[in-house]
């Protein structure tokens, strides 16, 4: 049979076990989906909601959600685990909280999104199919630096899983590793970062990384040298008049050739910069009369520096996340910043000169104010309450709401800022507009009641499971009394708001099966689970 054939009757028998497999009663409906009168052609689904009976990873039974505090879905990590899993970091903010792992299956993943049988509103949803969720646990097996085995941690918030070598050979991590931090509340916060090793599944205390604090996430800059790491550090404070969290840059000396993780990382020892704009005592950092910035564009360049007494103070950076678009000239060199009322920032690093384990006095860099707050951007409503966010692989960057609405955004970085080069400072609809809307909350045609109240962490998964970058991703949405991991998929031709871009040109193909997985599929079927520590 020619291979063309076999690939289409592999595909067939799983749009049919797709199909006919039953379904657990206690699936949901996915909480986000089109804006209502819109046609996007974004589809969605629900891959995990609170409560659901999922396998045990590494034992036997069912997870149990009431052995930790596995409520209050947030950020989000993933990684290529083996050749046919896709290995998902959870958050739980809760005060004393946790992450999980949530197995999925890519081969299953790949042919559901293949045979479209997924819609893009609840009156046309489809539940996933058996077998795609493999498994849920605890994140970490043990916890290292001799800290308490069952210990929690006090509402882990944003995270990211960074590959080794994540800007070229030896720039970066030495390691994959999962990264989160500790919002902890408080005058004095005493939140750490911490730190997941993917290969022994240990969790370790990076107590250098910006001391204590009410950590929200911290993202990787490309340094440019194989002997240093630096992170910029998102702190969740403030939410006044004025700003009260500093931004801050740290910066560390890796040793490839340690046995000591953290060590190995350059999540050891290390220095906290702060970003000065003016030399002078703590400025605010917030938008509007008063603060430093006012309106889209501004831009104020500042230098790090040691003195955190002259930091300026920005309000609630809910998330960070760096331009991870291979093919783009700042690649590794600029990142975005939510705060949360105020703004999503531009921060430029490609002036910056990194040293062995340090950075160069004097060092600058430019902030920019990307979108403000309360900016009608879109038709479907006001862009605000900036949370997680995502610079995709294709370029733009993906932003939740935490306003009670719940809404996902899409901003084209490069196209914005050339309209603001321009002189144009409000952004049309061809660079900022809403792709997806929740329907869980507010009075939304069709909603469904799944008690959530915003969506809050969101991840690009494409090149993982063998897409097109900007193709498909993970977010979640997060309530007192529900959750939900759902799963996004970019339209395959055009956004009706914009008829060329690199998301819209990008081919979403399916890497085709191999004879192992036919066999195994032909022969004991595609729903079989497998259970992993």
């Amino acid at each position: 049979m020619p291979k063309e054939s076999i690939i289409a009757l592999v595909f067939s028998l799983v749009a049919l076990s797709i199909s006919t497999t039953p379904i657990a009663a206690q699936q949901q409906q996915v909480f986000v989906s089109e804006p209502a009168g819109r046609n996007n052609r974004w589809s969605t689904a629900p891959i995990l909601t609170r409560g659901e009976s999922v396998p045990l990873l590494g034992g036997s039974g069912t997870f149990n959600w009431s052995a930790g505090n596995y409520t209050k879905f947030d950020g989000l990590g993933a990684y290529r685990h083996d050749e046919d899993t896709l290995r998902v970091f959870l958050n739980h903010e809760n005060s004393s909280g946790s992450v999980s792992k949530v197995d999925l299956n890519v081969r299953i993943l790949q042919s559901w999104i293949t045979n479209r049988v997924i819609g893009n509103d609840n009156s046309n949803y489809k539940p996933r199919p058996n077998g795609l969720v493999e498994g849920m646990s605890k994140a970490w097996n043990s916890v290292g630096g001799g800290l308490n085995q069952n210990l929690v941690l006090n509402r882990p918030c944003s995270g990211n899983t960074w590959e080794a070598n994540a800007f070229g050979s030896g720039r970066g991590f030495s390691d994959r590793l999962y990264l989160t931090g500790e919002e902890t509340f408080g005058t004095n916060p005493s939140g750490h970062f911490w730190a997941i090793d993917t290969a022994t599944n240990i969790l370790h205390r990076a107590t250098d990384v910006g001391g204590t604090g009410s950590w929200e996430n911290a993202t990787l800059i490309d340094t440019g040298r194989t002997d240093t790491i630096a992170l910029l550090l998102g702190e969740d404070r403030g939410a006044s008049a004025t700003g009260t969290s500093k931004l801050s840059l740290y910066v560390g000396h890796k040793n490839p050739n340690s046995s000591n993780f953290l060590e190995r990382n350059g999540l050891a020892g290390g220095k906290t910069y702060h970003w000065d704009a003016n030399g002078t005592s703590n400025t605010d950092g917030t938008v509007g009369t008063g603060g430093l910035f006012l309106n889209n564009n501004d831009s104020v360049l500042g230098t790090w520096s040691l003195n955190s007494s002259e930091a300026v103070l920005f309000s609630k950076a809910e998330d960070v996340h760096t331009n991870m678009q291979t093919d783009s000239s700042r690649f590794g060199k600029e990142a975005v910043l939510a705060s949360q009322g105020e703004a999503v920032f531009h921060v430029d690093f490609s002036g910056l000169t990194f040293t062995a384990g340090d950075l160069a006095s004097n060092s600058q860099s430019q902030i920019k104010v990307l979108m403000k707050s309360g900016t009608d951007a879109d038709a479907a409503g006001t862009f605000d309450a900036f949370d997680n966010l995502v610079w995709s692989t294709d370029g733009n960057v993906y932003v939740n709401e935490d306003d009670g609405e719940g809404d996902i955004w899409q901003i084209n970085v490069a196209d914005l800022l050339s309209q603001y080069h321009a002189g144009n400072l409000n952004p049309s609809l061809q660079n900022v507009f809403q792709i997806l809307d929740s329907d869980s909350i507010g009075a939304h045609a069709g909603g469904v009641a799944l008690g959530i109240t915003e969506s809050s962490g969101i991840i690009d998964i494409s090149g993982l499971v063998g897409y097109a970058p900007g193709s498909i991703f993970l977010t979640n949405g997060m309530g007192t009394s529900g959750d939900q991991m759902a799963l996004m998929i970019a339209p395959k031709t055009g956004h009706p708001l914009k008829t060329v871009g690199p998301y819209l040109t990008s081919v979403h193909s399916v890497p085709e099966p191999n004879m192992g997985w036919l066999l195994l599929t032909i022969g004991t079927g595609i729903a079989t689970r497998r259970k992993r520590a």
